[in-house]
């Protein structure tokens, strides 16, 4: 297994241990919040970005890939969308 791939499913568990069904963990305030459905639930904030953010980063190598096959040789200006799709998931 890769590195992301554990980070990925570390960070579901954290999410799915947390909530109502299971609540074999519990966060502090600064690190969840609440829906406005249901404000007493308290979502992981910080591990549901982590979720979310290592798939972006995954789905890099398939948007490359998509991108730049079946152009013939040479420079073509489809290869300027690579910086955007690259620089995009590692800006701060």
């Amino acid at each position: 297994m890769n590195a992301k791939f554990r980070v990925e499913v570390l960070a579901a568990s954290f999410c799915m241990f947390s909530n109502q069904n299971y609540g074999f963990i519990s966060f502090p305030a600064e690190l969840t919040s609440g829906s406005r459905i249901m404000p007493h639930k308290k979502n992981p904030d910080v591990f549901e970005l982590i979720r979310a953010k290592s798939a972006r980063i995954q789905s890099i190598p398939n948007e490359l890939t998509l991108l730049t096959n079946k152009l013939p040789s040479g420079y073509h200006r489809d290869f300027q969308l690579t910086k955007e799709i690259i620089l995009r998931e590692f800006t701060i």
